[in-house]
């Protein structure tokens, strides 16, 4: 039981870091994300 919780604990840990680190990109580089539709190349 206790490997099961940590398991879960560690896998929201990795997800919260993972948007962290993306955010703090956009905001180090000072662009504005459009959370819309992807816009054609």
């Amino acid at each position: 039981m206790k490997l099961a919780k940590r398991i879960g604990m560690n896998k929201k840990v990795a997800v919260a870091r993972q948007i962290a680190v993306l955010l703090r990109c956009i905001w180090v580089d000072g662009i504005s994300f459009d959370w819309g539709q992807a816009k054609p190349a």
